[in-house]
Formats: C-alpha cells, sequence, structure tokens
C-alpha cells in the first residue's frame, strides 16, 4: 500500500472517528505540514457532511405498482406483436401455399413472389434498424 492510499484510509477514519488519540494527533499534524493533504482533507470532509446529511427513503407502494405496471405492459406489447406476427406468417404461407399449387397464371405466381420478397426485405430492414437505434436511445425511461 503506498503513501496516498494510507493517507485515505486514515481519512476515513478520522472523518467517521475511528482513530486512537495518538493517530488523530498524528494525522492532524501531517495534514498542517502538507498542504495539499489538508486541502483533499477539506473537500472529503465536504463530502462526508454532504453523505451524513443525507436521509434515505423506502419507496413508497405506488412506485413498485407504478414499475411493474410498466413492466406488464412491455411483456403485453411484445407478446401481442409477437403473435401478430405469427398469425400474419401463418396467413401469408396458407395464401402462398393456395397460390402456387393452384391453377393460377404464372404471371400472377411471379408477381406475388417478387411482391412479398419485397416486402419481407423492407420489414427485415425497418426492424434491424429499430433494434439498433433502440440501444442508442439516449431518452429511453425519460417521461415525456
Amino acid at each position: 500500500m503506498d503513501e496516498r492510499e494510507h493517507f485515505r484510509i486514515q481519512m476515513m477514519g478520522f472523518l467517521d472517528d475511528e482513530l486512537s488519540d495518538e493517530d488523530r494527533r498524528a494525522f492532524v499534524e501531517r495534514c498542517y505540514a502538507d498542504p495539499e493533504l489538508a486541502t483533499e482533507l477539506a473537500q472529503y470532509r465536504r463530502l462526508h457532511d454532504i453523505t451524513n446529511s443525507m436521509v434515505l427513503r423506502e419507496p413508497e407502494d405506488f412506485e413498485y405498482e407504478r414499475f411493474f405496471s410498466r413492466v406488464a405492459a412491455r411483456v403485453e406489447r411484445r407478446l401481442g406483436f409477437v403473435l401478430l406476427g405469427v398469425g400474419a406468417s401463418v396467413t401469408v404461407a396458407f395464401l402462398l401455399l393456395e397460390l402456387f399449387f393452384s391453377d393460377a397464371k404464372p404471371m400472377l405466381k411471379i408477381g406475388v413472389g417478387v411482391g412479398l420478397l419485397g416486402a419481407t426485405l423492407l420489414t427485415q430492414s425497418v426492424v434491424r434498424v429499430w433494434l439498433k437505434l433502440r440501444k442508442l436511445d439516449r431518452y429511453q425511461g425519460v417521461r415525456r
């Protein structure tokens, strides 16, 4: 342990009134001898006073309710989107099977296939960008 770290440990003991009388006297003499250490002690004393004046509160019941309601809303929303996606996928798959295994004209089959491929690519692109930008949202969780 270096000299600086030892001083900081002693300083915490000094501020918390945990040093013996002899260690306390030696610490005070050391601070008088070195103005830089005295300045650091003054800064830590202000921080110590501020933290000791803080009153910690237990969260109220409504804060727990608000938290869990937000979690429930997120789960509901995600589940809704998943079910909507699964339902749409099953419906599109059924329609494609019906279209391609029917007597429809080849141009209609190609047109529908190309259109669905384009819609799939655009949807995938939008979802990918949304997922990437969601991580970078600086205002996520901020009430607007």
